[in-house]
């Protein structure tokens, strides 16, 4: 999913966006987007190669997250120990993510709301996760979020497919798995017309054999999941998030009462993501 304005070498401003995971989630657009997908066009002799990207900067430092904040991500001592016991010392990594009603419809990293979990101030409140940054973020510069029981993927220029591979063993999913090297090979457009085309069809799911690929899937306890996140790069980038285009694989250890979901992940892939154009109209 692609929201966001562009700012060409000439003062022509195009609205791009790809995807329809928010608004199929029952939001609404802000006034300057268009939803369901599609481009304001500039003028004819707009630059069609990216210049800037009005995206959010991360600051070096964020705030340092209070006791109670921690407490609330850090996943449960047995669930530590299962994942230990499982993996040893290796590459994956444990992470819980937050079921946070308040956590909808907000793109600053720092603000603070008051009411029980939602007074938090972690990045996104600790709904939306960036495994590019290995680290919670804002919903915009997101690879994936929890909403309604469902995982999301996609975000601000970021295309992001899923794909549910039942009960597997983490340890024995890499690249050649089934239902993974439909997302190695997928190819992301270069331009906007082809970018809103597969954001489109993988909006309404793209099929092959038993696998659906689609920005988001069901929440299922110890089912296993493959992401190919690719967030486009553009020139002159200053947002401080690292566009990448990356495969991760994870497994839901837990899902509490209240929706918060632990995950067990680890990258299978890790690239430069590609550059993308603005066709010439």
């Amino acid at each position: 999913m692609f929201t966001q304005s562009i700012r060409f070498v000439s003062p022509a401003v195009v609205c791009l966006l790809f995807g329809t995971a928010l608004y199929a989630q029952g939001l609404q657009p802000a006034a300057d987007r268009i939803p369901g997908g599609g481009i304001k066009q500039g003028p004819p002799d707009a630059i069609g190669v990216i210049d800037s990207l009005d995206i959010p900067r991360l600051t070096p430092s964020g705030p340092t997250l209070s006791k109670s904040d921690k407490k609330l991500i850090e996943p449960s001592e047995t669930d530590k120990a299962r994942l230990r016991d499982t993996f040893g010392k290796s590459d994956y990594r444990i992470t819980k993510l937050l079921n946070l009603e308040c956590a909808k419809d907000t793109d600053s990293r720092y603000v603070v709301r008051v009411g029980g979990a939602c007074s938090n101030t972690i990045p996104g409140f600790g709904t939306h996760f960036s495994f590019r940054l290995g680290d919670y973020s804002i919903e915009r510069l997101a690879d994936i979020k929890i909403r309604d029981g469902l995982f999301i993927a996609g975000s601000v220029f970021t295309q992001g497919l899923l794909v549910s591979l039942g009960n597997l063993d983490l340890k024995t999913v890499d690249l050649e798995r089934d239902g993974v090297k439909f997302l190695s090979r997928f190819l992301p457009a270069t331009d906007t017309t082809k970018a809103q085309k597969q954001t489109d069809e993988i909006s309404h799911g793209m099929r092959e054999g038993e696998y659906v690929y689609s920005d988001r899937a069901e929440i299922k306890e110890n089912q296993t999941y493959a992401l190919r996140s690719v967030a486009y790069r553009f020139n002159n980038d200053a947002s401080g998030d690292k566009r990448r285009d990356i495969i991760i694989a994870f497994t839901v250890v837990r899902q509490d009462d209240g929706g918060n979901v632990t995950l067990v992940w680890k990258a299978l892939e890790n690239k430069e993501s590609p550059k993308l154009k603005i066709d010439n109209r």
